[in-house]
């Protein structure tokens, strides 16, 4: 009969397999409550630096944090790496998709927490960039479905962030740097589903006035 580990053993035996190796890829399945977060916590001592490699704000990462008085906090992660949290130099990578309010508040709510952490945390140029309309597209998208197709999405516009990038539509979080680039970017998403916009005005489903482009990329800029 094996010999039972537990959680902090069995890491504990992982790491020694593959100690000196330069990083280690944690994955998970795609339907979530599979406790990365705890896996997190207990690697987490063992290294320097802790990327956020893809997802984005619709999936979460549960950690209770120890602080240095003893007590606890548990912190619910969405776009930012959990390691942060450790103290660990974080960043947010190419394939996260970034949906700029839900990360300032996730910052202030883990700033709030556990105080502001020392260790940096960085952002990738590259990350793709959440804009009111991938959320409208998802929506729309699933509704139009018959019923035994519709998948009950989120509807916070992953799928079609995604497929923006794919597209070449999607604006990156380095283009926020230049405002008349990105500025183009949103006009360009715009006027690509701009007639799915209007049918979707046409059955009250959103105001095109309160989704124009240059509204839209004030907002962000902001």
């Amino acid at each position: 009969m094996s010999q039972q580990l537990s959680a902090e053993a069995y890491l504990e035996r992982l790491y020694d397999k593959h100690h000196g190796r330069q990083f280690t890829v944690l994955v998970g399945d795609g339907w979530g409550d599979n406790g990365k977060g705890c896996v997190e916590a207990c690697l987490m001592p063992y290294f320097n630096a802790c990327v956020r490699v893809a997802g984005g704000s619709n999936t979460g990462r549960t950690r209770v944090v120890i602080l240095p008085d003893g007590s606890k906090k548990q912190i619910v992660f969405h776009l930012v790496p959990t390691g942060w949290a450790d103290n660990k130099l974080s960043v947010i990578g190419d394939w996260v998709l970034i949906e700029l309010s839900r990360l300032i508040t996730e910052i202030d709510c883990i700033v709030e927490a556990i105080g502001a952490p020392n260790a940096p945390l960085y952002i990738s140029k590259r990350a793709p960039l959440h804009l009111p309309y991938h959320g409208l597209l998802e929506r729309w998208i699933d509704g139009v479905k018959v019923s035994d197709r519709a998948i009950g999405s989120t509807g916070r516009g992953i799928s079609p962030m995604l497929a923006g990038v794919d597209l070449r539509l999607a604006p990156l979080a380095g283009h926020l740097l230049y405002p008349d680039l990105f500025k183009k970017y949103v006009e360009e998403f715009y006027r690509s589903f701009k007639p799915i916009f209007k049918e979707m005005a046409a059955f009250g489903k959103v105001r095109l006035a309160e989704i124009a482009p240059n509204l839209v990329v004030e907002k962000l800029l902001a």
